[in-house]
This record gives structure tokens, sequence and C-alpha cells, in this order.
């Protein structure tokens, strides 16, 4: 029987049960990267403890934009993409570490925390929060609406 040196290791590893099949597509050159995105928002009512935490949080790391907006609804956001390379039980404990429950502390390179203050009359201001490795939570999107 003539077949490719890859079918073959293949074939060797996961019929002696010596490697599991994805480890041999990750070494293997060519395979696609398939990205995985994980995203949790809540929603606090304007009566709320949390609400005003996350933007008391956000006062704190950005006083240039810094909550002009009194009460009102508060939609917070943590999201993550990276690629399914990554180990899952880094997966599982990031996600798990993402909750967006009251404030963020240390994230994962390029996560990002978002929220968004809306008033019933339809003024609005929202941020984007990412973090940056060495140098924490870093506002890269503000808007305000009136």
């Amino acid at each position: 029987m003539n077949t490719s040196p890859r079918l073959a290791a293949f074939c060797l590893c996961v019929g002696t049960g010596l490697a599991a099949p994805s480890a041999w597509a990750q070494r293997s050159p060519g395979l696609a990267t398939e990205m995985i995105s994980v995203t949790r928002t809540v929603t606090y009512p304007p009566n709320s403890v949390e609400g005003p935490q996350a933007l008391d949080w956000i006062r704190s790391r950005s006083p240039t934009y810094a909550p002009r907006l009194r009460g009102g609804q508060v939609n917070v956001t943590r999201s993550m993409r990276t690629t399914a390379a990554i180990d899952s039980l880094q997966m599982r404990g990031a996600s798990a570490a993402m909750s967006p429950v009251p404030v963020p502390g240390p994230g994962l390179d390029g996560e990002r925390y978002g929220v968004v203050h809306s008033l019933p009359d339809g003024s609005r201001e929202s941020w984007i929060f990412e973090w940056r490795g060495g140098g924490g939570w870093s506002v890269v999107e503000y808007d305000y609406r009136l």
C-alpha cells in the first residue's frame, strides 16, 4: 500500500493512542487557524449597585473621558478573541475570569471591556477599553450623544 508520510503518521498516532489528532494537526503546516470569540454582556437597571461601580471604574482610569450623565441603564460587555490553537484550559480559565461584574481586573492582550450608559431620553455615552499587556486597560473608543 502506498501512503503519504502524513497519513501514515496520523494513522499511527490515532491507532496507537500516542497522540491526539489535534496535536498532529497543530504541527501540520498549512492548516487554517480558527478564531474564537467569547463575549459576556450584563445589563444593569438605573437603581442597581453595579452600574455606578462600572462608571466609577471608568472615572478612575480615564478622567479625560469621565462619565457625564447621571442615573440610567448601564450595559457592560467584556470580550476576547483568540485562535483555536490556544490551550483549552487557558481559554476556559480566561472565560471564567472575564465576568464583567462589577469591574475588570487584569486582562489578556487584546481583550476588551465596553460600557454603554443610556438614559430614557435617548442620551448616552459609551467607552471601550482594551487590555494592553504591561500598560493595563486603555480607552480605545469613546462616544457621547445627547
